[in-house]
């Protein structure tokens, strides 16, 4: 098990089976609380799911390259497996990804693997990252409660860098709403939260390298900025409280029950108004007679 401190060397496998002394909180624990409900919260948890299997599940493309592209870009992280095979339709591919999983590799189909490649080769030069310590493990603790996080790029200044792969857009114009449905702010509030604990002062800032998966490989370098990461840390804190709770009465509650009533979001309803009155301004102007008899 161990002690509060910041290790630069510890293996993935060792951080996501949890080395803490009690069952910890990390980040993507915390953002399945504030989406979803402790009961999810507690079966993704690899201490506190008898059942629970590290890195299982179908075979997902977007992750296996996500994943190999932080090997490769990073140099540290899950080791990698190219795997020979089209798919995973046949015995022999499914156990040889089983085989990989138990080692504690990440397979890659070979098709995905020049992907990967071809990302890479075009990325690393425009990537330009400052001097730092890559895939570093933050595990702290406050009042008997247990926290971790990885993080994937620390530089001396202060700038911590974490990198996503996606199949998605990452126009400037998209990353809000990316960040919104991701929960960027709060992986940094949470990160910030431990170095804040285990490190020197330092005015620390976020910034998120996103990396779009298909050709031409575009990427777009995003700083949370004080708005979104203070909303961040309200929505850690959210978490700590609900965790604190489920931790100290072994209750793991789902949704809340009964009948909910339902509204759409602000936006859905603006969207219609705005529909509305630019309908009227096209009905009056077509049926206008002043300016059909200028015509």
């Amino acid at each position: 098990m161990c002690r509060p401190d910041i290790y630069l060397d510890m293996p993935a496998k060792t951080y996501f089976a949890d080395p803490c002394h009690r069952p910890s909180l990390s980040q993507s624990i915390a953002k399945v609380l504030i989406e979803r409900s402790p009961a999810h919260a507690r079966l993704a948890h690899p201490r506190l799911n008898p059942d629970y299997v590290w890195d299982e599940g179908d075979y997902d493309k977007r992750k296996a390259i996500g994943d190999a592209v932080h090997k490769y870009l990073l140099e540290r992280g899950k080791d990698v497996a190219e795997l020979g095979y089209d798919d995973f339709r046949t015995k022999a591919a499914r156990e040889a990804r089983d085989e990989c999983r138990a080692r504690g590799e990440v397979p890659v189909l070979e098709k995905h693997m020049d992907q990967v490649r071809q990302l890479v080769e075009s990325v690393k030069p425009r990537l330009h990252l400052p001097a730092g310590d890559a895939e570093v493990v933050l595990i702290w603790e406050e009042n008997g409660m247990w926290f971790r996080s990885m993080v994937d790029w620390i530089s001396p200044d202060g700038t911590v860098f974490d990198i996503k792969t996606t199949g998605r857009s990452i126009a400037p114009h998209n990353i809000p709403a990316i960040m919104d449905n991701d929960g960027w702010h709060v992986q940094a509030a949470f990160i910030e939260r431990g170095l804040l604990k285990l490190a020197a002062p330092h005015k620390w800032r976020f910034r998120f390298i996103a990396i779009e998966q298909d050709p031409p490989f575009e990427i777009t370098i995003n700083e949370i900025g004080p708005g979104a990461l203070e909303l961040g840390r309200r929505k850690v804190n959210w978490a700590v409280d609900i965790w604190r709770e489920c931790v100290r009465h072994d209750r793991w509650p789902g949704y809340p029950p009964g009948v909910h009533t339902v509204e759409l979001p602000g936006w859905s309803e603006q969207r219609w108004l705005d529909r509305e009155v630019a309908s009227e301004v096209r009905r009056t102007e077509t049926f206008n007679p002043n300016i059909l008899m200028a015509g």
